[in-house]
């Protein structure tokens, strides 16, 4: 059972620096996110364990070399944030690029004045407000001229509009939010816009006859995404890789007669197997 004396000793040890009801503890990675009562004393919190995988993304090398935007989609606890620092380690030193990262609650590079050693050479801007992530997003491509943009759970419709403008601006994106499959963020109010958005278009008696179709409405999508290639982390030893988002988001509105491909990826401890799919099944 959890006493007072608990509660109180592990808060005696955290940042003082508390947003969205959760901080960093000490110079550390690891995470509290602390639980009110009605009467504003704390009735309870949540540890999370940060972890470092070193090499984690080296398979991902191809994809970080191309320059191309990378979205990484996986339900919480996952290892999106873990492959999201290894990502920012192996672009800021490996490859030498100019990486800034957006980070929300001090939650990839520590709470530390310094960015955690995992993340490599790259610089961090903290957000001190989930809400006003978007505005840090946009102001560290205006402001700090980097090559890429690093950035963890993007949930809104304005995180949405400002990868579109980052990627649009011509800045590598690299980004996680929460879903499972590609399939869900198509359907998402918030996230469709990271694939481009969709709308319902009217289509007249010809175009139904050329496309095949019985149906005169039909959804479409509006721009390109925001992200090129999307990574489905399925679990930590299971990724699924679309490495054309703008025809796989095309296949789940049912708008190509071809199916696309997806790549998965199975990690074991001996080494690790590859799989081509079609997209959907």
């Amino acid at each position: 059972e959890i006493t007072e004396e608990d509660i109180q000793y592990i808060m005696a040890r955290l940042n003082p620096d508390i947003f969205n009801n959760r901080c960093s503890i000490g110079n550390t990675l690891h995470r509290c996110s602390i639980i009110y009562h009605t009467n504003g004393e704390i009735n309870g919190m949540t540890i999370r364990v940060s972890r470092i995988v070193e090499g984690i993304s080296q398979v991902l090398d191809d994809i970080l070399e191309s320059g191309k935007s990378l979205l990484l989609l996986g339900k919480p606890g996952v290892g999106k944030t873990t492959l999201l620092r290894d990502i920012s380690y192996r672009l800021s030193t490996i490859h030498n690029k100019n990486v800034m990262i957006v980070d929300s609650t001090s939650e990839i590079a520590g709470a530390h004045r310094r960015a955690h050693h995992c993340v490599g050479e790259s610089r961090r801007m903290a957000v001190m407000d989930k809400k006003t992530q978007f505005k840090t997003m946009i102001e560290a491509v205006e402001n700090h001229t980097p090559e890429v943009i690093i950035i963890d759970e993007m949930g809104t419709i304005n995180d949405a509009k400002a990868a579109v403008s980052i990627n649009e601006r011509g800045v590598q994106l690299i980004g996680t939010a929460h879903g499972i499959h590609l399939e869900d963020l198509v359907n998402s109010p918030e996230l469709k816009h990271l694939l481009g958005d969709n709308h319902s278009v009217i289509l007249s008696a010809q175009e139904c006859k050329s496309l095949g179709v019985e149906s005169k409405t039909r959804n479409e999508r509006k721009k390109d995404p925001a992200f090129q290639v999307c990574i489905e982390i399925i679990s930590k030893s299971h990724w699924r890789i679309h490495y054309d988002v703008a025809k796989a988001t095309d296949a789940c509105l049912h708008l190509c007669n071809e199916r696309t491909r997806v790549h998965s990826i199975d990690f074991y401890e001996n080494g690790l197997r590859t799989t081509v799919e079609v997209f959907p099944s």
